[in-house]
């Protein structure tokens, strides 16, 4: 039994052969430079009802210095400010080069009256002698919530590996069952054949514990962790809404 291929198969190969694109494309460097143009094409390419901004150098440094101070503003629950509704604080170098250049950090520690509490708040950074630059989100401030609150300072890790968490509801807002304030845990975990992690989730129930001034208090135990410092918490509380405190982490 004999056989031969189609005389118009092997017509369209030599048209194919023959063809100076393809011929021109069997070269590496040719190739290269015309895949580079055709992704570069597709990465540019931005639909005509997008504004585009004027381009922006990219910063490799920073301007701050040592004697600027940053001042934390913030607003009450009943959206009011008062002079005493702010705190600043000066720059603390943190004695390590980046690629960013030296880097300062501003810490705060402050106490807000629970009765008025935290809506948003705005950030303003003090030059010394030059102009303020304020940070507010548009004029709006940065929204915070108030209602329902992880307390990771108040984590506790047993002996055995269990975790002791605590969270707090503002009491109009909190319901007597103990169901109705929730955890979800976010734990990654090694996966074989990649070096990127799954995300275990798995979701804990909180019980009553207390009471302190205008907020119901809540505990609930983890089992172990095993890789407990980039473990999260998404906290919710249902009461006349849901309330969160989400990507929080379970301790400092």
């Amino acid at each position: 039994m004999c056989s031969r291929s189609r005389a118009g198969k092997a017509r369209n190969l030599r048209l194919y052969l023959s063809d100076i694109t393809q011929r021109s494309k069997g070269s590496s460097s040719t190739f290269f430079s015309t895949c580079v143009s055709l992704l570069t094409r597709m990465i540019n390419t931005t639909p005509a009802s997008v504004q585009l901004t004027e381009i922006k150098n990219e910063l490799l440094s920073t301007a701050f210095a040592s004697t600027d101070e940053v001042v934390v503003s913030w607003i009450s629950r009943a959206g009011s400010f008062s002079p005493g509704s702010n705190t600043r604080a000066t720059a603390v170098a943190n004695g390590n080069s980046s690629m960013f250049g030296e880097t300062f950090y501003h810490f705060f520690n402050t106490s807000i009256d629970s009765t008025k509490g935290i809506s948003s708040f705005k950030i303003t950074i003090l030059r010394g002698g030059s102009a303020s630059q304020i940070f507010s989100n548009g004029g709006v401030g940065y929204p915070i919530e108030d209602v329902a609150l992880f307390l990771p300072h108040e984590t506790i890790i047993a002996s055995d590996g269990s975790i002791s968490m605590s969270a707090a509801a503002r009491i109009p807002f909190a319901l007597p069952n103990a169901q109705n304030v929730t955890a979800t845990i976010s734990a990654p975990s090694p996966q074989l054949g990649t070096f990127s992690p799954t995300i275990i989730r798995s979701v804990v129930a909180f019980g009553k514990s207390g009471t302190r001034g205008l907020y119901t208090t809540y505990t609930a135990t983890l089992s172990p962790v095993s890789n407990l410092r980039q473990t999260t918490l998404d906290l919710t509380a249902h009461g006349a809404r849901i309330y969160r405190d989400e990507f929080r982490r379970i301790t400092l």
